[in-house]
């Protein structure tokens, strides 16, 4: 299909649905997340074609990715992180 909303509506289902598998099957989410990008992209079956998306291409990257670091500060304890704050430090030094 060369249609943009249909590439961006076929995205979220497949993430849904990744998603949901993932948590039925007890595993990180983000596994499942890359296989179906993986699967579905330009160097899959390319059927979700980023090309499409053109200029909004980079707003919705941005926009997922603030949705994927506000979800990880809500899960964020600051008593853990303070915590394993030596491990921390090493790790991004």
């Amino acid at each position: 299909m060369n249609n943009p909303a249909f590439t961006i509506a076929i995205a979220l289902a497949m993430g849904m649905i990744a998603q949901s598998a993932a948590r039925h099957i007890k595993i990180p989410g983000i596994v499942l997340l890359l296989l179906c990008g993986v699967v579905l992209g330009p160097d899959g079956i390319n059927i979700i074609r980023p090309d499409l998306l053109g200029d909004a291409l980079p707003i919705l990257v941005g926009f997922a990715v603030a949705v994927i670091l506000f979800e990880g500060g809500m899960n964020l304890r600051l008593a853990r992180l303070r915590q394993e704050g030596r491990t921390i430090r090493q790790l991004i030094s």
